[in-house]
């Protein structure tokens, strides 16, 4: 390879970095931000969405407060894998729990839990009553 073929490749490689930098940038500073509120919801939402995730918390409802190894001889997890479901549902706010040497005790929030079927009832509705409107046209 010559040095004006690696020069010429070079440049190219550069513009297209520098392209793709830039671009990313002021897509970022277009893109209107999330409101916290909605990244919350998506945070709870995807912590719901693991069917290990909606069997503890059946589990800590039908028990209330219950610690780790008793959710582990529920379910057919290892306990680290149980101890990491509990961590997501906590970091979400929808498990209230303290750590006492080698026992950890959790139990549901209900100010969070009912916080969150509020929303969502709402969210809901909203995108239900949207979806009942009349048809727009269509664009062709």
């Amino acid at each position: 390879m010559t040095r004006r073929e690696l020069s010429t490749r070079l440049d190219s490689s550069w513009r297209l970095s520098y392209f793709i930098v830039h671009r990313r940038y002021t897509m970022r500073m277009m893109a209107e931000p999330f409101e916290r509120s909605d990244e919350h919801l998506a945070e709870q939402l995807k912590a719901l969405a693991h069917p290990a995730r909606l069997r503890i918390l059946e589990v800590l409802a039908a028990r209330g407060t219950c610690v780790c190894g008793a959710i582990v001889e529920i379910l057919p997890l290892a306990q680290a894998t149980v101890s990491q479901h509990l961590k997501v549902l906590k970091e979400a706010g929808l498990l209230r729990g303290r750590v006492d040497g080698p026992r950890s005790c959790y139990c549901l929030d209900p100010a969070a839990l009912a916080a969150l079927r509020r929303l969502l009832d709402t969210r809901l509705g909203d995108l239900e009553r949207a979806a009942h409107q009349p048809e727009m046209e269509t664009i062709p």
